[in-house]
């Protein structure tokens, strides 16, 4: 999974530091759809990390997703009050889901670490 993280992460600052015009060429629309390759890399390897676990480690991994979730929604929440109150914050969807991501990984974490 840690490669597909990494890509992701890595082709969200190459975008948000070069900004490149998406109408330019095929490329640029290339290079802005890139991350979801790192997306689609990273449920893939956890669908297979979860079906080689076995029922406790399933029961961590789906606690984990569900805090995930749970500061997703959080962070959708406060978006939306923000834009409610004509507050624009850019890329909300993006920080949605690194909210959820960050807090997915951490729980997993730290539930995994007090198993050992």
């Amino acid at each position: 999974m840690l490669p597909g993280i990494l890509g992701a992460v890595a082709t969200a600052i190459s975008l948000a530091v070069a900004n490149p015009d998406v109408h330019a060429s095929a490329w640029n629309l290339i290079w802005w759809l890139s991350p979801a390759f790192f997306i689609v890399w990273i449920m893939l390897a956890g669908v297979q990390s979860f079906r080689r676990a076995d029922e406790y480690q399933q029961r961590v991994q789906l606690e984990s997703l569900a805090v995930g979730f749970l500061a997703a929604m959080t962070a959708a929440i406060v978006f939306l009050l923000l834009e409610s109150a004509r507050i624009h914050v850019g890329a909300a969807g993006e920080w949605v889901f690194w909210t959820g991501a960050a807090a997915w990984a951490g729980a997993l974490t730290l539930k995994s670490a007090r198993t050992r």
